[in-house]
């Protein structure tokens, strides 16, 4: 009742084209550019599926096992703009249309050996934002897949956002930032999914997103998982930036 409210008041319309009745008309969504091939995460030189090809592996600072992305990042396009309004405008009613596109650009996979999770935000910007939006995305796409979705992470440190960083200084921003939650509140330890027993990490991991660029935050949140027991890390966001 009350989104029927407000969508009296303020009737979603198309931030692409400015039409009436969605936040993202067919038509605009057509026009995204789409990440039809899966390359390597880092060189991006040849079509993987998504996973490093076998030059970037042997990198010392590669964590993650792999990504995968749905569109190109495309500053004022529709892409970026519905990213804008979810974080900055917090119209988390965008969340549905993101994570549909993210779905259907997602490889075939054996979901039942993986749980999902999300990059964490800071307490202070999670408060000042009223919600995580890896977060909801993680737990809509976990709805549409079946997918378990597991809260692994913490933010330690209240750094910068990182697009207002160059390359460097953004893996200088978040290393040391994340921890594993291990302890619930109870001072317990957690039960971390299927599969595993009570204080067991999971084998394997998503780690959902809303953008990735440099790859510095999810290669990070891949190193603390790895070095706690898991054993694959694949990043997975709604776009893929410069």
């Amino acid at each position: 009742m009350w989104k029927r409210f407000l969508d009296i008041l303020y009737p979603p319309f198309c931030i692409g084209c400015g039409d009436d009745g969605l936040w993202a008309c067919n038509n605009c969504i057509k026009g995204m550019k789409f990440l039809i091939e899966q390359v390597c995460p880092l060189c991006r030189h040849e079509e993987t599926g998504g996973y490093f090809c076998d030059g970037c592996k042997l990198k010392s600072e590669v964590y993650l096992t792999g990504l995968w992305a749905s569109v190109r990042y495309r500053e004022s396009e529709i892409e970026s703009r519905l990213i804008h309004t979810l974080k900055y405008d917090f119209v988390t009613d965008t969340v549905p249309t993101v994570c549909e596109i993210m779905v259907n650009a997602l490889p075939k996979i054996d979901v039942d050996n993986f749980v999902l999770s999300f990059v964490p935000l800071h307490i202070k910007r999670q408060r000042w934002r009223g919600f995580n939006q890896a977060q909801l995305l993680a737990e809509y796409i976990g709805n549409a897949l079946d997918i378990e979705v597991v809260d692994l992470l913490e933010r330690t440190s209240f750094a910068k956002p990182q697009m207002e960083l160059g390359k460097d200084e953004r893996v200088a921003n978040v290393r040391g930032a994340f921890q594993v939650k291990w302890i619930d509140e109870n001072c317990q330890k957690q039960d971390f999914g299927k599969g595993t027993r009570r204080g067991q990490m999971p084998k394997k991991v998503i780690l959902i997103d809303d953008v990735a660029t440099t790859l510095s935050t999810l290669n990070e949140c891949a190193r603390v998982l790895k070095e706690a027991g898991v054993e694959e890390v694949f990043g997975f966001v709604f776009a893929r930036g410069a």
